[in-house]
């Protein structure tokens, strides 16, 4: 076994390494993880979760999805043609940045709403962000194959403090591949009988 601590935007590794990637990477503004000088750097720490940059073809590179295309052109750099990575992906609320009452507030109260980051974000106060749907639109546009979505169910979750909305029991983990063939064992994920070979 190799553990390598590195920058995720320079992965100390050749191109074409590695067949599978199974990774999940901070979730936007739930975690504050007290890198001090380098809390620019870090990543789900960003004041706007999408600039929708991926749709309007200007992305800004400095909010969340901007961040997570960025980085996962280097995993794609990595990943051998015939690779697939496991993306886990957890979602947050936007909360109230005048008084936070009425929102869920997350982690470091970062405003959502201010007048500089207002462009391309909808949000509103208590507003589900969405950012799994929204990485994964990304990815597909930035050329990504979005092969499904695998429900990471949770029968025993965390309860919640909040009265207005069920508690989320799940997260998603996108299947994502780089090329339209890749390698997939069915059997060892369902026991179904299939050929072992790329798909």
């Amino acid at each position: 076994m190799n553990i390598s601590q590195a920058d995720v935007m320079a992965i100390p590794y050749a191109s074409g390494s590695f067949q599978a990637v199974v990774f999940s990477p901070p979730y936007w503004n739930l975690r504050s993880y007290q890198t001090g000088d380098n809390k620019h750097m870090e990543l789900g720490s960003e004041k706007l979760h999408d600039c929708l940059g991926w749709a309007t073809g200007a992305p800004c590179g400095k909010c969340f999805i901007c961040h997570t295309v960025a980085y996962m052109r280097e995993v794609k750099r990595v990943l051998r043609e015939d690779g697939t990575v496991w993306l886990n992906c957890g979602d947050s609320y936007a909360g109230n940045p005048s008084n936070g009452r009425g929102g869920e507030k997350p982690a470091g109260g970062i405003p959502h709403r201010s007048g500089r980051e207002k462009k391309g974000n909808c949000l509103k106060p208590k507003d589900l962000c969405l950012i799994p749907e929204r990485v994964a639109l990304a990815l597909q546009a930035d050329g990504w194959y979005i092969r499904a979505p695998i429900i990471w169910h949770k029968p025993n979750p965390m309860p919640g403090s909040q009265t207005d909305r069920p508690s989320i029991d799940f997260e998603f983990v996108w299947l994502l591949s780089k090329s339209q063939h890749y390698y997939f064992d069915m059997y060892a994920v369902t026991g179904r009988k299939v050929p072992r070979n790329l798909v």
